[in-house]
């Protein structure tokens, strides 16, 4: 009887201690959990601190499209028939032939809905001059992605020793030897492609940043070994396809920065070839080189035009010898394109 008696005393006792233990254990994990879940928490409001939601409208983002594209390097198959294609080109090609006889043009355009798109001497190099500030601000906002607080660095505006005078001029100045935020810097430089924010900024970032951007879209790192042209329509277009998709900066970055592209002040190329209110995210470069007896100057322009429900990325590199020409000529294209895709999805 003793025996059976301490056999039930030590069963229950069994069960009583591996309850507590259970007990405890289901404790501890549970407050693993709850500190897991606060620490995510944090993490997730100071995500969300640094990194705001871009602004929507009407439910929807005003400048990009975030879709996954498989072809930050090119390599998108262009298997969709674009049915204006032929008609386009020649229609673009004649334009230049018969009216603005510019020694040389390249045009893309591509779908934005579908990723369709052709091009004319797609593959010839020019000098992208100030479209070459697009870049620079990528480089910074992806920096930014993880230290928001590079924006608002400080920089006392310097003159530069470099030799790049503005042909175009938009907009106010700076003044040398005023501060100015980075941020404040790069809306200068993309909005009146102001040369001495650019080179300002260049000088405020590592050369490995924005030598970054490049290498992940598979495009040549300009040097100063590099020819005088160097860079294709095509490969600039890759810039903006980037943005508009979000596919390298984050949707806030991606919409900041074609935000700050809208309000671009120049409007004698692309926009000036689309009815007056329509949204042109865009960026132009000129570019004069004395050393050329003929056909010295260079003007381009690369954008997207926010057609309803049938954006389009456009894109006209040119060398001729006369800057008003040249954007009459881009404004000419523009038009051409805007009738065209009237026409197509009326």
């Amino acid at each position: 009887m003793k025996n059976d008696e301490w056999q039930r005393r030590l069963a229950s006792f069994r069960v009583s201690w591996w309850s507590k233990v259970l007990l405890v254990l289901i404790l501890i994990a549970s407050g693993i959990g709850i500190g897991f879940l606060i620490g995510s928490s944090s993490v997730y409001r100071q995500v969300k601190k640094n990194n705001p939601a871009p602004v929507r409208e009407q439910g929807q983002y005003k400048f990009i499209n975030p879709l996954l594209e498989c072809d930050v390097q090119n390599t998108y198959l262009n298997s969709v028939y674009i049915p204006f294609e032929k008609k386009l080109k020649q229609s673009i090609t004649d334009l230049n032939d018969s009216k603005y006889k510019n020694k040389e043009i390249a045009v893309y355009f591509r779908d934005l809905n579908n990723g369709p798109w052709f091009g004319i001497n797609f593959s010839n190099n020019f000098t992208p001059a100030s479209l070459m500030k697009v870049p620079l601000m990528i480089a910074y906002y992806k920096q930014a992605e993880s230290n928001p607080a590079i924006l608002q660095e400080k920089i006392i505006l310097r003159p530069s020793d470099q030799n790049l005078p503005q042909n175009i001029v938009t907009g106010e100045e700076l003044v040398i030897g005023q501060e100015y935020t980075v941020d404040q810097l790069i809306d200068f430089m993309i909005i009146n492609s102001d040369n001495i924010a650019m080179l300002n900024l260049a000088s405020n970032i590592e050369p490995e940043k924005i030598d970054q951007v490049y290498q992940d879209l598979g495009i040549i790192v300009p040097s100063i070994s590099s020819p005088e042209d160097f860079m294709s329509v095509k490969e600039y277009a890759s810039f903006f396809r980037i943005l508009y998709n979000a596919a390298y900066l984050n949707e806030y970055y991606s919409e900041k920065s074609l935000n700050l592209l809208s309000r671009t002040n120049f409007f004698d190329g692309l926009v000036a070839g689309v009815p007056l209110g329509t949204k042109v995210a865009h960026k132009f470069g000129e570019r004069k080189n004395d050393n050329l007896e003929t056909a010295n100057k260079q003007m381009h322009e690369c954008g997207i035009i926010y057609f309803p429900e049938h954006p389009y990325l456009l894109c006209v590199m040119t060398r001729g010898d006369d800057f008003e020409k040249m954007a009459d000529f881009i404004a000419d294209v523009s038009r051409l394109t805007y009738r065209t895709i009237t026409k197509t999805y009326k």
